[in-house]
């Protein structure tokens, strides 16, 4: 079974009547990380992958014994988990940073409430004093994440609050 997990993307659709998944990671940087032998957890169960293929912007995924589209179904829009021992860039999980500090140099960006996924990423909620606003979780935003302090520290941000203001 897996222990601590990582969430790496979401199960987005079915693709065709084999029981295929259409794969779409959190961000770019979680392509590949589903390997054929590899469990993962969809839901509350594991599933060892079976099947791994790029088409076009997905990453096609079958899972072992589930080779009809009426298995596979039910998991549409649910979130993928690894353990995350597997994952070797530790760089963003955006259920992890809810409730993190947001700084870009100075300046105070506000708390993470929470994330949605838009289109194959991720952005992050963020409340500046009752300001409410997102953050794309991509590398060209997020400079890094300090787990132990609880601080998501951005190269761009400020910029969007005075945008947006």
């Amino acid at each position: 079974m897996l222990n601590n997990l990582a969430e790496i993307g979401t199960i987005v659709n079915t693709h065709g009547i084999k029981g295929e998944l259409r794969f779409a990671p959190i961000n770019d940087q979680y392509y590949g990380y589903i390997i054929v032998g590899q469990n993962i957890l969809i839901g509350e169960t594991s599933y060892e992958v079976e099947k791994v293929r790029n088409h076009k912007k997905w990453e096609l995924v079958t899972l072992k014994g589930l080779n009809n589209i009426n298995d596979v179904e039910f998991m549409k829009a649910s979130k993928v988990f690894v353990d995350e021992s597997l994952i070797q860039d530790r760089s963003i999980f955006v259920d992890r940073v809810i409730g993190f500090k947001c700084f870009e140099k100075d300046f105070d960006l506000g708390i993470v409430k929470d994330y949605f996924q838009q289109g194959k990423n991720y952005s992050l909620i963020l409340d500046l004093n009752g300001y409410i606003y997102n953050i794309p979780a991509v590398d060209e935003f997020i400079e890094s994440i300090d787990e132990d302090k609880k601080i998501v520290l951005f190269k761009r941000g400020k910029e969007l609050i005075i945008n947006e203001n």
